[in-house]
């Protein structure tokens, strides 16, 4: 019991440290705001509307697992497109729309469409089926 307490004291007095830290650093800002380092994390908190210096650090894992997930989808799609690894987000963009819209012109009734459709009205996006990828965009 005894311990547990102790526990919940040096926790209570991290926490209290911590707490104290940001205050500083907010401080800190505010007194010059036109230091280089001062200035890029008020625009960082602008940018992003973080609104205490206590939020930019979760924001900037926040901004990093988003980033990261981007690039995952980006390098799926470009696989998918067959574009090179080096596809501008643009070029990727591109490619999916030409998929998708060549995908619906196929799924018309009859096979109307642009594609190599079978005629059935399905849109067939397995690997076989997908139409050669649209010319490279300049960058």
């Amino acid at each position: 019991m005894v311990a547990g307490v102790a526990d919940l004291v040096a926790l209570e007095s991290q926490l209290l440290a911590r707490t104290q830290s940001y205050e500083a650093a907010e401080h800190a800002l505010a007194l010059d705001p036109d230091l280089l380092n001062n200035r890029i994390v008020l625009h960082f908190q602008y940018l992003f509307q973080v609104r205490k210096l206590e939020g930019v650090f979760p924001k900037m894992n926040e901004l990093y697992v988003f980033c990261s997930e981007v690039q995952s989808v980006l390098r799926a799609l470009r696989s998918v497109c067959r574009l090179p690894v080096n596809a501008s987000p643009k070029a990727v963009l591109g490619a999916v729309q030409h998929l998708l819209v060549t995908s619906a012109a196929d799924a018309k009734p009859g096979g109307e469409g642009r594609g190599k459709g079978n005629g059935k009205g399905g849109a067939g996006l397995g690997m076989s089926a997908l139409p050669p990828p649209p010319p490279r965009l300049p960058p």
